[in-house]
């Protein structure tokens, strides 16, 4: 496989596994976030889904990336004020 051919394979890889729909139970087992702080999330906007009806929903890799990113915070400084 030539070198072109890797990186094409690697990059359809990795289009296909950010396309696969990750279950409620995905999400908390992987993420640790429980079905009922997921469905808050919902309600109050703070994590897309897919909703597939009769109660059923879904999350593409993006959305929990997306809202991963949304609660990243940095330390400013290497000393952190107590008190």
């Amino acid at each position: 496989m030539s070198q072109i051919q890797a990186i094409s394979t690697r990059e359809t890889e990795l289009d296909n596994a950010q396309r696969r729909v990750l279950s409620q139970g995905d999400v908390k087992q992987r993420y640790g976030l429980s079905r009922t702080r997921q469905w808050r999330l919902r309600r109050n906007g703070k994590l897309d889904y897919l909703d597939f009806g009769n109660g059923r929903v879904g999350y593409l890799l993006e959305h929990i990336e997306e809202y991963l990113r949304r609660c990243e915070r940095r330390v400013t400084s290497g000393v952190q004020k107590v008190g």
